[in-house]
């Protein structure tokens, strides 16, 4: 083969290369906030000492990473699930905005398509922990709908961990409300 061919090849691949290999490494997607805590939060709800919940949620919150009033929200429904948990339970959400207050709010969380809050066996196991599904769900609904704010919901005893479930299906509907153009 030609050594002048040969060399020139060699030089375009390396170039072509080169120029890919930048491309990618000096124009990265830049996570937003948002996207940051909405791919992070569950596995910390999941899998860290409820302090550590706590604290996450709050930096995120404190950040303004994500929402925790429906201001700036555009009026309309919004549902909001997250990732399956380790129990491959999936928590949902579904949020009513009208003129920036949150007017309708019902969370549940749901395993192949049967939720918690209506599982008669399932309540009754949990009512050891001091509440139930049934008791502790509208009660956080309850709280958002007088109070506006998600960090001014408070847990129910024996329910700490779904607070902040609640509070992160809630936060993704609302920034979908202010994203919606």
């Amino acid at each position: 083969m030609n050594p002048i061919l040969t060399t020139t090849v060699a030089v375009v691949t390396i170039s072509i290369f080169a120029t890919l290999s930048c491309r990618n490494v000096t124009n990265p997607k830049v996570e937003t906030p948002a996207e940051k805590a909405f791919r992070e939060l569950p596995n910390i709800i999941e899998r860290s000492p409820i302090e550590k919940v706590a604290e996450s949620w709050s930096s995120f919150t404190a950040a303004d990473a994500i929402p925790v009033t429906a201001k700036g929200c555009k009026d309309g429904n919004y549902e909001a699930q997250s990732p399956a948990d380790d129990y491959q339970y999936v928590h949902k959400i579904r949020l009513k905005v009208k003129n920036g207050l949150i007017t309708r709010v019902y969370y549940d969380e749901l395993r192949y398509g049967a939720g918690k809050r209506n599982n008669e066996e399932y309540c009754q196991q949990m009512s050891a922990s001091g509440t139930t599904p049934a008791i502790a769900y509208p009660n956080y609904e309850e709280q958002l709908l007088s109070k506006q704010n998600l960090d001014k919901v408070d847990a129910v005893s024996g329910a700490t961990y779904s607070l902040y479930r609640f509070r992160y299906v809630a936060a993704k509907a609302l920034y979908r409300g202010q994203q919606r153009k």
